[in-house]
């Protein structure tokens, strides 16, 4: 063995081992960006999203002189359709890296049953808790994304959210769908998601949303993100 690599040069021996190291590295860099599903509700996780970072991490200070929809009372799902339709889609112009001046900038609050949720912890994932509310706890009724950001801002929220659902984690998922699905109030920020999509932000999903028997029944583009505030109602 040592006669053989006697023979070969160092620059050879470089080429052939360097693609294995380039490999290992790869490997141990998709590995890390794995998060278990236990740490989902862990306030250390820091957001490692870019589309549109700044509006998703809005904290209760950045939005203490909005405006609140409803002076403050709660939405169903179908009213805040029905608004996003006809007061917030017209009113879209362009979507820049800030909330949109009379739009985004109101908090909301909207009641109904959470009907699912997932823990965005994969390599591509943005460690946000994803979580979707309707007016009626059978699936087929429409639902609205809501988002809680990882950090100390939303870290009640957060708890909040996740103590309510991972007792009906699918098994070795990340995903939750309650065969109960309990009944909350939740209270953010109105955000467009143009990520997913460019136009009818109102009724366009984007094709996001949690599938249950190979169906997402997300409706529209507008979100509450991020959320601040999640409550258990009856």
């Amino acid at each position: 063995m040592n006669r053989l690599f006697s023979t070969v040069s160092p620059a050879v021996i470089l080429l052939v081992l360097f693609p294995l190291c380039a490999s290992s590295q790869k490997t141990s860099k998709r590995t890390k960006a794995e998060i278990p599903v236990s740490e989902a509700d862990d306030c250390s996780l820091t957001f490692s999203g870019s589309a549109r970072r700044d509006v998703k991490l809005r904290t209760a200070q950045d939005g203490s002189h909005y405006e609140s929809v409803n002076n403050g009372d709660s939405l169903t799902v179908a009213e805040w359709l029905k608004m996003t339709c006809s007061q917030f889609d017209p009113k879209v112009i362009e979507v820049k890296d800030v909330p949109i001046p009379g739009i985004e900038t109101q908090k909301v609050s909207l009641q109904g049953y959470l009907v699912a949720a997932r823990f965005e912890n994969g390599a591509k994932g943005d460690h946000d808790i994803h979580a979707e509310i309707s007016d009626n706890p059978n699936w087929s009724s429409p639902h609205v994304i809501v988002e809680v950001p990882p950090g100390e801002a939303y870290c009640s929220a957060r708890k909040e959210l996740w103590s309510l659902v991972k007792s009906d984690l699918l098994p070795g998922k990340n995903t939750a769908i309650p065969s109960s699905p309990p009944q909350v109030k939740v209270t953010g920020y109105v955000f467009l998601d143009t990520a997913h999509g460019g136009s009818h932000f109102c009724t366009a999903n984007g094709g996001r949303g949690i599938q249950k028997n190979g169906v997402s029944a997300v409706k529209g583009l507008w979100e509450i993100h991020p959320v601040l505030e999640v409550s258990e109602s009856k």
